[in-house]
Parts: structure tokens; C-alpha cells; sequence
């Protein structure tokens, strides 16, 4: 299927909202038995976007995100797509609130595949995202081996140095029910896409993740959380076979605020806000397969925890102090149980220690 020279246009006007010169999808046969799309290649050529932010910090396409954002989430949809090709784009973005505009151009995007079916294809694209962004250049690649004549391995290597969070969540499609004075993430993440003949496509990520000096604040600057040093170093994720295995998860000094407010409701549950969904969502009979995760470690200490409780008519107060906790070998498997160990110290001086287990399936506590 090929569509050539298309235009949308803004609804209001006669500005171009998307375009592109052409758009040719090569489908696969075996659409048909696995009854669910198989698409051997994807190539987009010059496609346009023109975004804007308006002064409310919404954008020209908040609809459709509301849209897309809106009702209950199923099992993952069952479609194959390989050798994505994206060609010389072009994106033009209006960030009205901040009186500043980008320009992306000369974009080019490889993707081998991306796929939640147990399907092989023979894979021509290698993994490459380069564009010239307002006026600098930036490439990502990677390498590819070939070990055997049906085994293909691409890594793409991407390293995070300090990036200031707060920044690029002023433009979260969604809305935001908190605000985050401080904050940087640093990182370096491999992703693999791997493909052997007559099994499945496998695309998994590993790496290690950090957050530094983060810190939440609610309505009206409200403190919510303070976060000096949280580390995540992850073994393996395959994103489309919902399965993690992470080595450690670290964090060090948290600092939370837990209130309960007048209806019953936690401050934390709500941190952001998604559109009402117009018309209930059909119940899906296809059961979404359970994502699988393990953890090997789970570390928390010099951790406090503020919290407020508004239902009583006089409202009760109370901090968790010096709370440490150790989870081992946790995991999500039936009849397997992790090591816990967890102490604190309340605001009268009242000290706690628990050493036990926990089974997560079904649910079991000693």
C-alpha cells in the first residue's frame, strides 16, 4: 500500500498540521492465519509535523492525546511491524508559553522492528535516530552483528549526563498535579533488538538509571517528596514479552509526605490527571498477559515519612523516622518468597523492627 503527497491541514486554518511525501507498507501474508497485522517493511518519506503549545499548555492535537489517554488499558495489542524507515522529517514546534521556537529537520529514524507476535522477518534496517536540532546536529546508532545466518543482533548505546527533569516535564501531553523544582536524571541504557529464525522477536533493554536531588511539590508548593539519590540498575526488560529482571533498586534519604485527605483519598494517588473517557470501554475477552518481574535487591534507608490524616475532626499527624528497608530475591512467580527487613523510629522515640517474608502470589506475609 502506497499514499503519496499527503496533506492535512489545521482545523482552523490553512496551515499544514501533518504531511508527508509518501508512505508505503509492505504486508505480510501471514497477516492472514495470525489474524492480526504482520508488516514486513514501513518507509515514510518528508513527513511534516507543525506542533504548537498554546498559552494554556495544551496542544493543537490535545483531542486526540485526550483521546488515546482516556479509558481502561487491555492486553497488548497483537501486531508485528518490521524496518521501520523514516526519511528526512521535519518538525516545526511553537512553545507559546515559553515565546520560543524549535525547528527538527533532516530527521531520520531505523527502527528493525517492533513486535508482540512469536514471528520472524529477515531484518535490512539497523537502529539510527539523527536529526539537526535547532541547528545542532545529533546522531544515534548501532552496531549490528551477525553471528549465524539467521540470527541478527542490533545495541544501540544511550548515555543520560544530568538531564534536568523539571525542563522537559513542562511538556507532558497530559496534565500534571504537581511540580518538580529540582531533579536530574543520569544513565546509560543498551537496547537490543535480537531476531532469530522461528521464534520470536525480542526486544529488551539493560542499564543502569538514576535520579538525583529530585524534589515534588503539590498545589499551592505543598511539599510531596524529596528524593536525594535513587538508583535502578536493570539486568533485562523485554518490553513486548512483559518481563523484567532488575539487579538492584537503591535509594537513599527519601523524604515523602502522605495525606489522607476528607473523602479518603491519598495525596499520591493523583499526582496526574488523565481525560474522562467518553464511552465506556468494551470488556475485552482476551486476558492480558501478567507482566513477570523479578527483583534481586530493594534498598531504602535514612528514609522519613510525614504523615497526615484530615478525616477525624482533629486531624492526626504522626513521622516515620530512620525507616530502613531490605527486600531480597522478591518476585512475582507463584509459591516464591522474598527476605524482608524493615525498622523505624516513630516521633516519640518508639522504635520498630520486623524481619520476615513476603510471597507477592498469592499474597502471603510472615
Amino acid at each position: 500500500l502506497a499514499v503519496r503527497d499527503f496533506v492535512m491541514k489545521e482545523r482552523q486554518s490553512e496551515a499544514t498540521a501533518v504531511s508527508f511525501d509518501e508512505l508505503l507498507v509492505n504486508l505480510d501474508i501471514r497477516s492472514v492465519f495470525r489474524i492480526a497485522p504482520v508488516i514486513e517493511e514501513v518507509r515514510l518519506a518528508k513527513p511534516y509535523l507543525n506542533l504548537t503549545r498554546n498559552d494554556d499548555g495544551k496542544y493543537n492535537f490535545q483531542d486526540l492525546i485526550d483521546e488515546f489517554t482516556s479509558g481502561p488499558s487491555g492486553p497488548t495489542p497483537r501486531f508485528a511491524v518490521f524496518n521501520i524507515q523514516i526519511s528526512d522529517g521535519k518538525i516545526d514546534f511553537d512553545d507559546r508559553p515559553e515565546r520560543t521556537k524549535h525547528e527538527i529537520h533532516s530527521l531520520r529514524i531505523g527502527i528493525p522492528f517492533v513486535s508482540s507476535l512469536p514471528t520472524y522477518a529477515n531484518i535490512k534496517v539497523k537502529p539510527e535516530f539523527s536529526a539537526v536540532v535547532n541547528g545542532g546536529p545529533f546522531h544515534l546508532a548501532g552496531d549490528t552483528t551477525t553471528p549465524f545466518k539467521d540470527t541478527l543482533e542490533s545495541t544501540p548505546n544511550l548515555d543520560i549526563d544530568k538531564l534536568e527533569v523539571a525542563k522537559y516535564l513542562e511538556y507532558s501531553p497530559v496534565e500534571l498535579n504537581f511540580k518538580v523544582p529540582s531533579g536530574q536524571l543520569s544513565g546509560k541504557v543498551t537496547a537490543a533488538f535480537k531476531t532469530i529464525k522461528n521464534s520470536p522477536a525480542v526486544l529488551s533493554l539493560r542499564g543502569n538509571l538514576g535520579l538525583h536531588e529530585l524534589e515534588l511539590q503539590g498545589a499551592g508548593g505543598a511539599p510531596l517528596l524529596k528524593l536525594p539519590s535513587f538508583e535502578v540498575a536493570v539486568e533485562s526488560f523485554e518490553v513486548f514479552a512483559n518481563k523484567a529482571a532488575l539487579k538492584s533498586v537503591i535509594s537513599h534519604g527519601l523524604d515523602v509526605h502522605v495525606t489522607l485527605d476528607r473523602k479518603g483519598e491519598i495525596n499520591l494517588a493523583h499526582l496526574v490527571t488523565t481525560a474522562a473517557n467518553a464511552k465506556p470501554a468494551e470488556t475485552k475477552k482476551e486476558a492480558a498477559k501478567p507482566f513477570a518481574y523479578q527483583v534481586d535487591e530493594i534498598a531504602l534507608d535514612s528514609a522519613t515519612v510525614h504523615f497526615t490524616d484530615e478525616q477525624p475532626q482533629r486531624p492526626y499527624k504522626t513521622q516515620l523516622g530512620n525507616l530502613s528497608l531490605k527486600v531480597t530475591g522478591l518476585n512475582n512467580e507463584a509459591g516464591k518468597k522474598a527476605s524482608v527487613e524493615i525498622s523505624f523510629e516513630s516521633d516519640a522515640k518508639e522504635k520498630f523492627s520486623h524481619s520476615g517474608t513476603i510471597q507477592l502470589t498469592p499474597l502471603l506475609a510472615e
